[in-house]
């Protein structure tokens, strides 16, 4: 991994091409935009910037040439250059409790732009749900419950927009992680087992779940949504970095991970209110040094 890693980061030429091809390539679209991620942090935005025109040039033309979309082009870059907006925040300030913190406010600024553009997006994406989403499931002899659809569409777009921002995020710790096993080993996992937002957020967090449950506002409880997914991270954070000071083997880290799988929104639920009790109760350092 080092020697490929090195070899990508010795000519500008490679790593264009490299984030070409993974873009190409299916399933591997977020390597691609980690290696811009691992750009940004080794030799600056602009460098970074160079390198995603030119690739997503050479998109745009393979998707004419082949009549695609190029529209989806759009949407590729789109994600680059969020990607390379949190790497540029991370190498700034050179923590990952920082470039979360701007993720969840990128993520409430979507969130409000959104209900700005379309007053409230809800009964569209109801409709939508009814005419796609149900009839998908029905075909495989699954049923969704008609009044459950209403709160999920209410919820949809802080869900969607938060899950797209925290994977942003997570892009942005695959090009951290390569950065270390080229020049600090060991260094990842140290930053990421003392990742912790600051206090401002968590008051700012605090506004929002409260305004949301007070006035009951579709707006705000979108907002929260998408800081419940924040936090959460940190709740990730905060799981491993005991696990590490504990020195516990990781197998230990494998229940909850599989209970992701079966019970997403309730591990969710239950990393974020771990995150923010973190913020006041600092759990980690009740832990033995690691």
């Amino acid at each position: 991994m080092q020697a490929a890693l090195a070899w990508l980061m010795a000519s500008r030429w490679r790593a264009v091409i490299v984030v070409f091809a993974l873009t190409v390539l299916p399933l591997t679209g977020i390597l691609a935009a980690a290696v811009l991620a691992l750009i940004v942090l080794r030799h600056g935005l602009s460098e970074a910037l160079l390198a995603a025109a030119v690739a997503g040039a050479g998109l745009l033309a393979l998707q004419l040439v082949s009549g695609g979309e190029p529209a989806s082009v759009l949407l590729i870059v789109g994600y680059w250059l969020v990607v390379m907006l949190l790497a540029a925040g991370l190498r700034r300030t050179g923590s990952q409790g920082r470039m979360l913190a701007l993720a969840g406010l990128l993520g409430c600024a979507a969130v409000i732009g959104v209900f700005a553009a379309t007053g409230d997006p809800a009964p569209q994406i109801e409709r939508l749900m009814n005419e796609q989403v149900v009839p998908f499931y029905e075909q495989y002899g699954l049923e969704i419950a008609p009044e459950a659809i209403p709160p999920m569409a209410a919820l949809m777009t802080g869900l969607a927009l938060g899950l797209w921002l925290m994977g942003c995020f997570v892009t942005v710790l695959l090009g951290r992680w390569a950065q270390a096993i080229l020049y600090n080993p060991g260094g990842f996992r140290r930053e990421f087992h003392a990742l912790r937002l600051g206090h401002i957020t968590a008051l700012a967090s605090g506004v929002v779940f409260l305004s949301g449950l007070l006035l009951g506002q579709p707006l705000l409880g979108n907002m929260a949504l998408v800081l419940v997914l924040m936090w959460a991270v940190q709740g990730l954070a905060v799981m491993h970095g005991v696990a590490g000071r504990a020195n516990l083997h990781w197998v230990w880290l494998v229940p909850p991970y599989a209970l992701a799988l079966v019970l997403p929104p309730h591990l969710i639920a239950l990393m974020a209110v771990m995150g923010f009790a973190d913020r006041w109760v600092d759990i980690r350092a009740r832990i033995g040094k690691a």
